[in-house]
């Protein structure tokens, strides 16, 4: 039934083939890692210097964890399909890892320079290793801006998925190994580990968070072989119905201290993020004004979150300037939004040019891949002719003397 109607005939799916609901998501949880390091950066004391104001808020972190469940959702769905009773590749190692790059690198490497310009036009700028450790996603060491850690994690994530599902020979049982092997981590290595980069590489390789790629990667495989008419019908609340999930999640981080770098973390949200993935790929979005908010949000949630620190950090360097300390929530209030607004900005600014730029550079790449290729071939069957020439001279000549 899925295969005949075709997705993009479902509500659940926009024209691009993109899940509503999981760019409803994508938003959100772009939105809670603003507030958490936008109310976390206003009180500082260069800023506001309000200590211990951002309690509720700091649980916006959460959404690095939903992040990474919808991130492993995302792959799964995009690259495989089932088919004959397995799961298949749709793509090749060498072009998803192409894909991969593209879609992430060039963006990010554009909002690393603006944040390093930004801190050098500020008079607040050091040159150490952690820009390069951002760079070049290095597996250990810091990095800055902050949130590029998360890219190194996916990184890793997807080394992981193309060797297990993207070869001729799968072996999902890899992936499913890197997933838990926090676990293993945690009953053999005990307590985090040292700084040396031994160390560090492999506390970041057996990240706890590990659990929730999995998670969303099991879920990206269920939804392969489920019925696609299978639809959450909520009618004009699916966005809401979004918000409230997305809430659900914020509070029970905070009433349960739940955070991104520990095991028991991993594992809590790792069963709240789950069902909430999975109800967002079966929710029906009929459309509207909240449908295109939403829809813009998800669109733009890449660009939100690498790009708000840079615009949360001038605004309340300004706000800090202009209003008493004491207004330290409606600054941090205007910040956020500033930022988020930045992030939509550098979405159809830097990131989408990005992006259409880097698809005509690997377009023109595989085009002279395949002309060269072709050449190869045709000077092999043209060096090959005078051969076979000759020897249907030495042939014909043979015969006629006998």
């Amino acid at each position: 039934m899925r295969h005949a109607l075709g997705w993009a005939q479902l509500p659940m799916t926009s024209k691009s083939g993109d899940i509503v609901g999981i760019q409803y998501l994508r938003g959100l949880a772009a939105i809670a890692v603003v507030i958490d390091h936008t109310v976390s950066m206003a009180t500082f004391p260069k800023y506001f210097n309000v200590p211990h104001a951002s309690a509720l808020a700091s649980y916006g972190m959460l959404g690095v964890n939903l992040f990474f469940v919808i991130s492993g959702f995302i792959i799964a769905y995009t690259s495989l399909e089932f088919r004959d009773g397995r799961y298949a590749a749709k793509i090749t190692v060498p072009a998803f890892s192409e894909k991969r790059f593209f879609r992430i690198v060039p963006v990010m490497w554009a909002a690393i320079a603006l944040y390093m310009l930004g801190r050098f036009v500020g008079r607040d700028f050091t040159l150490n290793t952690t820009y390069l450790n951002a760079f070049l996603l290095l597996p250990f060491g810091n990095v800055e801006p902050n949130q590029i850690w998360t890219l190194r994690q996916e990184l890793f994530f997807y080394i992981m998925f193309a060797i297990s599902f993207l070869r001729p020979r799968q072996a999902p049982w890899l992936i499913g190994l890197w997933g838990l092997s926090p676990l293993l981590y945690a009953i053999v290595a005990g307590p985090r580990p040292s700084i040396d980069a031994a160390h560090q590489f492999l506390w970041l390789a057996t990240f706890p968070m590990n659990i929730t790629f999995l998670v969303g990667l099991a879920i990206g495989l269920l939804h392969l072989r489920l019925d696609g008419n299978a639809t959450i019908r909520v009618g004009h609340f699916a966005f809401p119905l979004a918000i409230a999930m997305m809430a659900i999640l914020w509070g029970i981080g905070f009433a349960f201290d739940l955070h991104v770098d520990d095991l028991r973390s991993a594992l809590f949200t790792s069963l709240i993020c789950g069902p909430i993935v999975l109800v967002a790929t079966r929710l029906d979005c009929p459309g509207g004004i909240l449908d295109r908010f939403g829809r813009l949000l998800g669109k733009a949630s890449f660009a939100i979150y690498l790009f708000h620190p840079h615009a949360a950090s001038a605004s309340l360097g300004i706000l800090a300037r202009l209003l008493h300390r004491t207004h330290f929530a409606p600054a941090a209030t205007i910040s956020t939004l500033i930022a988020v607004l930045a992030g939509i900005l550098a979405h159809y600014c830097i990131e989408e040019p990005v992006h259409k730029a880097c698809r005509r550079l690997a377009s023109r790449m595989r085009g002279r891949t395949s002309n060269r290729l072709a050449e190869t071939i045709v000077e092999s069957q043209l060096s090959a002719t005078p051969t076979l020439t000759g020897l249907g001279k030495t042939v014909s000549i043979s015969h006629r003397n006998t």
